[in-house]
């Protein structure tokens, strides 16, 4: 399986993409562990304000399929997500990244917050 890490979003690569959180969640599956999917935005003056607002959030493999069947939310998106390890609860193993990605959220909320379309 390929190892953890982000996957960037392009309108072009979402068969693959897809076919990449599909691996990733069958091969920690394999090894007894569960993997959710936190979205990160760009968080740039133009981020549309619900990729924003997903940032940092953790999704499951059939949220982050049904979130990105829309058209609408592939078209010149530049967010990506992380596979996370996390216990029967959904919670994360390690929190670190989780609270460093909301952190962020705020600080640019703050101050793009008003520009997010």
């Amino acid at each position: 399986c390929p190892p953890l890490g982000r996957m960037h979003l392009k309108k072009k690569k979402t068969p693959r993409f897809m076919r990449i959180v599909e691996s990733e969640t069958a091969g920690s599956q394999q090894y007894g562990m569960s993997v959710m999917f936190m979205h990160l935005s760009s968080l740039k003056p133009t981020s549309r304000r619900t990729h924003a607002e997903r940032h940092g959030h953790l999704y499951s493999a059939s949220e982050v399929r049904e979130f990105w069947a829309v058209a609408e939310n592939r078209f010149g998106c530049t967010c990506s997500i992380s596979a996370v390890v996390v216990d029967s609860a959904g919670e994360p193993l390690v929190n670190v990244a989780r609270d460093r990605a909301r952190k962020t959220y705020e600080k640019m909320k703050a101050r793009h917050g008003s520009d997010w379309v």
